[in-house]
């Protein structure tokens, strides 16, 4: 076991980052990140490629060990255990428990081949063993048809479009009901004319009340659907706001180089 570090408090929101730092080897690829993002908040994530957004994600969902800081969802910290009022660093396995509050949806689909859409959808609550055979098949059926894709559980994933699957991915991590749903560029890999069915689907779930932090590159979706818009650049927040202020009046000169080239 490691050794203890002093406790910080609880902090009421949703996610909250402090001083959080990440680095590859020698190169620090996040620094002295600080954010909250509240219960039922929409937050996009923007800026050039390389500039940290994919590894915060990451990190929220502790699928990278961070260097530095610390981070915490509904006031737990993330890693860690209490103890005589010290933190001790998790196993793996308690890693794994923690992470159940968070679903993630990636650039790729992630799909299992072998498996049908249904299987697909129902096979991490089954290995999670929260809910019954009955409420995970009840769940995966619900959340086929909210995802429109009802009349595919039996269709194996490369019969599917790419949008089709990441519809697929979105309804695989909500089967494990998470309060919070973390998007990294779901659109990325879609043609062109399939953006527009994801985005819609991840618009009804915001709808909904859902936590969500999305990184993207749709600035109509960051500007419609999410509640604030923080642009990273050189693994800094250098601007967050409302996406009116954010995206119409930019403070920051890389901010307003950047929209310039995303938005033509």
């Amino acid at each position: 076991m490691s050794s203890p570090t002093h406790l910080l408090p609880n902090l009421e929101a949703a996610i909250s980052v402090r001083h959080l730092a990440k680095s590859f080897g020698e190169k620090e690829v996040l620094k002295d990140i600080n954010l909250e993002v509240a219960e039922g908040e929409v937050l996009a994530l923007i800026g050039p490629s390389g500039s940290g957004k994919s590894t915060l994600l990451r990190c929220m969902n502790q699928l990278e060990e961070i260097s530095r800081g610390a981070i915490h969802l509904f006031g737990t910290r993330l890693g860690f255990t209490e103890k005589d009022q010290k933190l001790y660093q998790l196993r793996e396995k308690e890693l794994a428990k923690q992470r159940l509050p968070t679903g993630m949806v990636f650039q790729q689909f992630n799909l299992f081949p072998h498996l049908s859409v249904y299987e697909n959808i129902t096979l991490s609550p089954k290995l999670a063993r929260i809910q019954t055979k009955t409420e995970i098949k009840a769940r995966a059926l619900q959340l086929l048809d909210r995802v429109g894709l009802g009349q595919f559980k039996d269709t194996y994933p490369q019969k599917l479009s790419g949008g089709q699957q990441q519809r697929v991915a979105i309804a695989r991590a909500l089967a494990m009901n998470p309060r919070i749903m973390l998007f990294d560029e779901p659109t990325s890999a879609l043609d062109p004319e399939l953006v527009g069915e994801v985005l819609t689907v991840m618009q009804d779930l915001a709808e909904t009340g859902m936590t969500m932090v999305v990184v993207t590159h749709e600035m109509e979706f960051a500007r419609n659907v999410c509640d604030r818009i923080a642009f990273m650049e050189g693994g800094h927040i250098v601007e967050i706001g409302p996406p009116d202020d954010l995206l119409d009046r930019p403070q920051n000169a890389r901010l307003r180089d950047f929209l310039v080239h995303v938005e033509h």
